[in-house]
């Protein structure tokens, strides 16, 4: 999930891989830096299985869920607004099939 985006060289990326585990990435100027590292997690289902995937910002702080399930919360105010969209990327599935549903972008007052 690409959430802040400002243009191809600057966002935030929050990611699950295939084995269970999630991170956040920002890139700044063309590079990415890691935020959370890799960090495996119950709430994050294998491989074919359906997951979904919740960032929650205020300010400088970043919420990150999975399937309804709280992982993390990280300060960091790089990007204060900006676009949202999405990012696929397969190192060990070359095969894999992807499908985006029911976006939902909403204002917590």
């Amino acid at each position: 999930l690409v959430f802040r985006y400002k243009n191809n060289a600057n966002f935030y990326l929050f990611g699950i891989s295939c084995d269970g585990a999630f991170r956040l990435l920002k890139r700044v100027d063309g590079a990415f830096e890691t935020i959370v590292d890799f960090t495996k997690s119950n709430a994050v289902q294998p491989l074919g299985q359906r997951n979904i995937l919740g960032v929650r910002t205020v300010g400088d702080q970043i919420s990150l869920y999975v399937n309804d399930k709280f992982l993390t919360t990280v300060k960091d105010g790089q990007f204060a607004d900006g676009l949202i969209g999405f990012y696929v990327a397969s190192r060990l599935s070359p095969n894999m099939t992807v499908v985006f549903d029911d976006v939902d972008v909403y204002e917590i007052k």
